[in-house]
């Protein structure tokens, strides 16, 4: 780390309880269950914690889908969410809320579900059921945790109990980083009541340090879009690194495949893009289905979860590193992985589900709890 002292807190997974493990790579099918585009919904999450690739995904995914659709296809066919973490929400990048702003602000707004969870479950949820009631199918992008997904699948499902959420909600995920943030309960309920599809990380032709100055100049210089990508750049300097990795899974949804940074400038930013003088919003209803009615509660989903209670021979190690370490920043490491967290946090704030975690200073010798980890590389999914 680049920062204080020695004694700088060390957040450091050695055992992992019940961990989520990677689903199989299954790459999403060609040919068959394919994104329509004149009945089904795009639902775009972005969790904003820690890291902040997810500014540069929600420029790209603005641009991406009112190129090849429309302004006023966006508002129907495409809802925001931003905020969807999972256990490290305390990470949360509140200055992402000027991306956010800047890319969906005039393209039917976004959800807020960092500031208010249940409300924006409920928003996603409306409109998830609005769409299979109408025939459409939902097409997750999930830009961190399924956290959120679960409580909204879980509402569908109490709601719209004849809908078969597992061949109507798919789900599209590229990182085992992203899955291994979910809660427990909230990944294995995704995985089982969604089509849940994997696919190659897309880190791999979406990510790249330095940045593309070529690419950057083209966004923030295109008439309609580059004030989205200067608010995107202002949050997230390209220059450190230019990454929309999470549009990788909005390319696969849309069959366009794996579309380097370099084709995706050319074939989306050289693009002529008509402006409509307004979009006239279509009134839909709010079908609910009939029958038995199940509380998304009573799935063990709707609840936040609880704290992790620590034995005391982890606690107290935990409060006396704490108070020793004035540190502001913290690596949070996940088995091989970690990243920076830029801003202070306490032990009360550190709410770990299923991983073994503790704190140490970085110059004390670590309790014999199992393997420990101590690099700085930095990784975005």
């Amino acid at each position: 780390m680049a920062r204080g002292g020695a004694s700088k807190l060390l957040v450091a997974s050695v055992v992992l309880w019940g961990c989520a493990l990677p689903s199989p790579r299954t790459p999403l099918p060609r040919g068959a269950d394919t994104f329509d585009a004149t009945t089904d919904l795009v639902s775009l999450h972005y969790d904003h914690a820690p890291d902040r690739d997810d500014g540069h995904s929600a420029a790209a995914d603005r641009t991406l889908l009112e190129v090849l659709y429309g302004a006023c296809w966006l508002e129907r066919h495409a809802v925001a969410v931003s905020g969807t973490h999972g256990w490290l929400g305390f990470t949360f990048r509140t200055d992402s809320d000027a991306v956010m702003e800047a890319a969906w602000g005039d393209r039917g707004g976004w959800l807020r579900a960092h500031r208010n969870r249940e409300g924006a479950a409920a928003d996603l949820a409306a409109r998830w059921r609005r769409t299979l009631a109408a025939g459409g199918d939902v097409w997750v992008k999930e830009g961190g945790s399924s956290d959120l997904t679960a409580v909204a699948v879980a509402r569908v499902r109490a709601e719209l109990p004849s809908v078969d959420t597992r061949q109507r909600i798919h789900v599209v995920q590229h990182g085992d980083w992203n899955e291994w943030l979910t809660w427990l309960r909230a990944m294995r309920y995704t995985r089982r009541e969604t089509d849940f599809r994997r696919i190659p990380n897309a880190n791999a032709y979406l990510n790249v340090a330095g940045g593309d100055p070529g690419f950057e100049s083209a966004a923030t210089s295109h008439a309609i879009f580059g004030p989205v990508w200067s608010a995107a750049f202002a949050y997230y300097d390209p220059r450190r690194r230019l990454d929309f990795s999470d549009t990788g899974e909005l390319l696969h949804i849309l069959g366009l495949g794996e579309m380097g940074i370099h084709e995706f400038g050319e074939r989306f930013l050289r693009s002529e893009v008509e402006q409509p003088e307004s979009c006239e919003e279509q009134k839909q209803g709010n079908p609910d289905g009939g029958g038995r009615h199940r509380s998304p509660a009573a799935e063990g989903i709707g609840a936040a979860p609880a704290p992790v209670r620590w034995p005391q021979a982890v606690a107290s190690p935990i409060a006396g590193a704490a108070k020793r370490s004035g540190s502001s920043a913290l690596v949070v490491v996940h088995r091989d992985r970690s990243v920076l967290v830029e801003r202070s946090a306490t032990v009360r704030d550190l709410m770990m589900s299923r991983s073994g975690i503790y704190l140490r200073a970085a110059n004390e010798t670590p309790a014999s709890t199992g393997t420990t980890t101590t690099g700085t590389s930095t990784r975005s999914e």
